[in-house]
């Protein structure tokens, strides 16, 4: 039984078309992955199913949900559609839950918006049995959502969505800012929940590993159309359009079958390698009564590797990387570095470009202003040092003139890298700071990276929860758990022999097709 059909679908706005004849149906039951890169329309499909669009948008087509076509009723009536019988799970838990409201009232307030006919006593158990099919203790519903951590929000989200029954689930990035670990037990979740409701799932995704891992039909599209689909097997299999081969070309486990690899190879021997950063013996806590963040952590970090920090949500990474930036304290225990300590000399690159520039200020603006605090140069040298090494990152001088709006994911994240590397400091600490991004970017991202790496002479620290990555990117890999280094070594000899149990746990998370490690 067809549980969704599209026909023939065109989305424009004022100017383009967004999207450009779609047409697919997937049955009952299924689950339907949709990857592309950042602007292939793939988030956009999704808002125009659940008629989230503004008005400057003009759709033609249709949209047969149980034999009803979407476009042809009215916002009022799609009301009784959306929350109910169709269901959307966002990719930022806490921008679809509200901080100020405990959880178990905006689960009552999802209920009573779609059916006011339930008991308080039957609400409440509902809410009860929902939390526990998404893996939560019912106790958690007293909580605000910044009591719990990313991979509980994520769950909350999910019990949200499905919490009136949905017919059709929708999930748009919804794993992309979790954990290796988090991420495969979230996956798992929607197929559990698929088989306990006969949910029909779209699940929408840039990384073609986790829509191999969760879905059993794909669609590809590329600057709004679908230009390559069927059962998923035969797809990746044997795929037909050039743009599919590329997306599996650019998995990061192919990184180094690529004829554009991203990583020559490296003999990295700490012996012939100048200490630039000693962490001894660092302790952290945000309140007094909490345990550890980080305890009693040392780290050596050598001039000119990538060192990845590994680790879950939670492990002290992040925590570990703001304190050798200086934005946290260490409450004892030392960072001693091997230069001059100044603040220009150890920058940063965080995960979500689009909160790190102002979207006021042009992107000269953002490359100008370190220069006027740490440097004598003119405003001449500045514009000419901007633009010049925005070409070092493949942007044109026209850049230099354009608001954040303008650009997209990949394009923000490469002035980010500018606005990082513009002062010449000997470290840089990139965190997360591609997982946001497509397939396609990631790779572009990495390369500069390694370019930046060699002009510069630079120390990266790349804190990061994909073990993907980190195969083909890092010199050394240290596990973080609890706060503490479990594991530290070269990268292909921690990967192919893990000593630490934690390390072997997160190298079982990894998704594959099937299931098993890589």
């Amino acid at each position: 039984m067809k549980i969704l059909t599209i026909k023939n679908l065109n989305l424009k706005n004022e100017r383009n078309y967004i999207l450009k004849n779609i047409d697919f149906c997937f049955e009952k039951k299924r689950i339907l992955g949709i990857v592309g890169e950042s602007g292939s329309g793939k988030s956009m499909l999704s808002k125009t199913i659940l008629g989230l669009l503004t008005d400057k948008f003009k759709v033609e087509g249709e949209i047969i949900f149980k034999n009803k076509n979407l476009l042809e009723i009215s916002e009022r009536q799609f009301q009784a559609y959306r929350g109910k019988e169709i269901s959307m799970v966002f990719q930022n838990p806490m921008t679809s839950l509200n901080p100020v409201v405990k959880i178990k009232k905006q689960l009552q307030e999802t209920i009573i918006n779609h059916d006011n006919s339930l008991t308080k006593e039957e609400i409440d158990l509902r809410i009860e049995n929902t939390m526990r099919d998404v893996g939560l203790n019912p106790e958690m519903v007293k909580y605000y959502p910044h009591q719990l951590s990313g991979g509980q929000k994520q769950r909350v989200v999910i019990a949200n969505a499905i919490i009136n029954r949905p017919y059709l689930l929708i999930a748009d990035e919804p794993t992309t800012a979790l954990d290796v670990t988090t991420q495969k037990q979230i996956l798992d979740l929607f197929k559990e929940l698929r088989d306990k409701y006969d949910l029909s799932i779209i699940f929408i995704s840039h990384d073609l590993s986790v829509i191999e891992y969760i879905s059993e039909d794909i669609l590809v599209m590329y600057k709004g159309k679908i230009i390559e689909k069927g059962e998923l097997e035969q797809v990746l299999n044997n795929p037909q359009n050039d743009y599919t081969k590329s997306l599996i070309r650019l998995k990061p486990e192919n990184y180094i079958k690529n004829e554009n690899k991203i990583l020559e190879e490296t003999n990295f021997n700490k012996k012939n390698k100048k200490l630039i950063l000693a962490i001894k013996k660092i302790k952290k806590r945000y309140k007094k009564k909490e345990s550890l963040i980080l305890n009693n952590l040392s780290l050596d970090i050598y001039e000119n590797e990538v060192l990845g920090i590994v680790g879950e949500s939670g492990s002290g990474k992040s925590t570990l990387g703001k304190c050798i930036l200086g934005l946290e304290k260490v409450d004892s225990g030392n960072i001693f570095f091997s230069g001059k300590n100044e603040k220009k000399d150890i920058q940063s690159i965080f995960q979500d470009p689009y909160s790190t520039l102002n979207p006021f200020h042009t992107v000269g603006w953002h490359l100008e202003e370190p220069l006027k605090a740490h440097t004598n140069l003119t405003k001449e040298e500045r514009k000419k040092k901007s633009i010049k090494y925005l070409k070092m990152v493949g942007l044109t001088e026209e850049y230099y003139y354009k608001l954040p709006k303008e650009l997209s994911g990949g394009e923000r994240q490469r002035v980010t890298i500018v606005t990082a590397i513009i002062l010449n400091p000997k470290i840089i600490v990139a965190d997360e700071s591609i997982s946001a991004l497509d397939i396609s970017n990631q790779a572009q991202i990495l390369n500069i990276f390694m370019e930046m790496k060699n002009k510069l002479n630079l120390t990266i620290i790349f804190i990061t929860h994909d073990l993907s990555v980190v195969k083909y990117f890092c010199d050394r890999v240290a596990v973080i758990n609890s706060g503490e280094i479990v594991e530290i070594g070269k990268t292909d000899k921690i990967i192919q022999n893990p000593k630490h149990e934690y390390t072997k746990k997160l190298l079982s998370s990894r998704l594959t097709r099937e299931g098993e490690v890589v």
